[in-house]
């Protein structure tokens, strides 16, 4: 593979709401539309080659795919291995809430179920990468439309960081960022930009540094 586009879903409900994504079926707010169309508009003007698009079959990942393939002219591909991770029980619920059913942090880390049927990170992290490595074979060139816990997971798989770090090392994903993963002249696997949102300045929204 040459290249993979990273494009995190717009902001959706739950972000306005402090809910917990999760699998929940959360739909866009005006902005994560608005957001989605500075993407498509960006991408629309940016791309030389022709990639292949998919997505995550949750709504706001859904939606946000729509919006760019109208504006590309292409179909998505949707893939439940693309969902954000599963919080079991908690999906859709408020954080607030969610954290009354949090479990006690079990040993090893990366087997602990944060909450009632959960997955674990370990099965997050495999469930995402078997898709990419399947995904590797057949496409050269791909737009990927998911979200945030899994954008990290993909960008731990492409740089081969170590699972005994899952906890210790993170990326930053903000609704519509732009993540390019490529590779050098000598093979070597790049992040050649992570978490861009230049285009948010066409909706007069910003990006503040923390």
């Amino acid at each position: 593979m040459t290249n993979i586009i990273l494009i995190r879903h717009g902001q959706g409900e739950n972000n306005l709401h402090d809910l917990i994504g999760g699998w929940s079926d959360l739909s866009l707010t005006e902005l994560g539309v608005k957001q989605a169309q500075a993407v498509a508009d960006r991408l629309n003007e940016e791309l030389k080659e022709n990639y292949a698009i998919y997505s995550s079959d949750l709504m706001r990942a859904k939606q946000t795919a729509e919006i760019i393939c109208e504006k590309l002219g292409k179909t998505p591909s949707f893939a439940v291995e693309l969902r954000e991770h599963n919080p079991g029980i908690v999906s859709g619920m408020s954080r607030v809430e969610a954290e009354k059913l949090l479990n006690e942090v079990s040993e090893p880390a990366l087997d602990w179920r944060p909450f009632p049927e959960a997955e674990s990170a370990g099965e997050f992290y495999t469930r995402v990468s078997g898709f990419m490595e399947k995904l590797v074979e057949s496409e050269e060139r791909v737009i990927i439309v998911s979200h945030g816990g899994t954008i990290q997971n993909i960008i731990r798989w492409w740089i081969g960081s170590p699972l005994p770090d899952y906890y210790q090392v993170g990326f930053g994903v903000a609704n519509t960022s732009v993540t390019v993963l490529d590779s050098s002249e000598h093979r070597e696997r790049r992040i050649e930009r992570l978490n861009d949102t230049a285009h948010y300045a066409r909706i007069n929204h910003k990006h503040p540094i923390p």
